[in-house]
């Protein structure tokens, strides 16, 4: 009993002026300036609403989906969404940052998802035409998967085929696949990986030459000698996934040449390419070398959701155009 008298003694009371003052709130800490983790923060402040990001769930590499709903600058929070628009996470954005710069979280890139978008609305048409029971896509230089997994999950029937030659990568497109089979068999859409060349892709992928509705490609596309910008790109992707030449065409010309044999009449190929590489003048540029493809035409470059120059799309010729000319 003394102790807990001694206890309530000691407790200031009300209107006591003796009363010890309320403790002062802890300030809050950024980051460093020029830090990796101030560059990953900044640079989430710069993303759309919509943007996907993927997020690793485990030790063995899983990663799931999930789009920034909301986030705001004020209280330094941010929402998640799953693929249904259901809440599913809420997190800070520091906290976001940091594990962007540790290698659990990765964006999906907005370009990426412009080139996505172009893809679906293509298998749309190409469906609602009835061309073909089953869509089929090639995808060159696939990295993680993450452009044919956006496709065969948002599309129904899509028979997707996805060629990387990097071991590191191709390891993490086989952990994404199974991660999203899933989804993929609710979608009656199947992913075959080939670890291979995109630059010798006709020859490795002979079963499918001429009779591809899309094919598509991020290829290594900055120039040998550049310095990628984005910290989380120039620290942790290999050169190979970064590297395009001289000029940072030379992947992309090889690709223009095995997609002119994989596509049918009528096949769309998109590119997506650096924001130096589009809207090109005196034939510079991913438009400018497709452009001097014969077996190629209707050329055109897209903006990304910043309005940067982003992805270029062409056709094969048609049978019927081919017939009229």
């Amino acid at each position: 009993h003394t102790e807990i008298a001694i206890k309530l003694k000691s407790k200031p009371r009300l209107g006591d002026d003796t009363a010890a003052p309320a403790p002062v709130p802890k300030q809050k800490k950024g980051f460093v300036a020029g830090s990796p983790e101030a560059h990953a923060l900044e640079r989430i402040k710069t993303l759309p609403f919509g943007t996907w990001f993927e997020f690793v769930t485990n030790q063995q590499g899983d990663t799931v989906r999930r789009k920034l709903a909301w986030f705001s600058t004020l209280t330094g929070n941010c929402l998640f969404v799953n693929q249904r628009g259901m809440r599913v996470d809420e997190r800070t954005l520091d906290q976001l940052a940091r594990d962007l710069v540790k290698g659990q979280v990765r964006i999906v890139e907005p370009e990426t998802e412009t080139l996505v978008e172009f893809v679906l609305t293509e298998l749309k048409s190409r469906r609602e035409a009835a061309v073909e029971s089953e869509l089929l896509v090639v995808d060159l230089c696939t990295g993680s998967a993450a452009i044919p997994l956006a496709i065969a999950t948002e599309c129904r029937a899509v028979s997707a085929v996805a060629v990387e030659l990097s071991p590191d990568a191709f390891a993490w497109a086989q952990r994404n696949v199974v991660a999203h089979r899933d989804q993929l068999e609710a979608m009656g859409s199947r992913i075959e990986l080939i670890r291979g060349d995109a630059c010798d892709a006709a020859a490795i992928l002979p079963a499918v030459a001429g009779r591809v509705d899309v094919v598509t490609c991020n290829p290594p596309y900055i120039p040998d000698g550049a310095i990628p910008r984005d910290p989380e790109v120039r620290d942790h992707d290999p050169a190979i996934a970064l590297f395009g030449g001289a000029d940072g065409l030379d992947i992309v010309r090889r690709v223009v040449e095995q997609a002119a044999k994989l596509l049918r009449p009528g096949g769309l190929l998109l590119i997506e390419h650096g924001d130096e590489q589009g809207f090109p003048s005196d034939g510079l540029g991913v438009p400018g070398v497709v452009a001097l493809a014969p077996e190629f035409e209707a050329t055109a470059d897209h903006a990304d959701l910043a309005g940067r120059p982003r992805v270029t799309t062409t056709r094969r010729p048609s049978l019927r155009s081919k017939r009229c000319g």
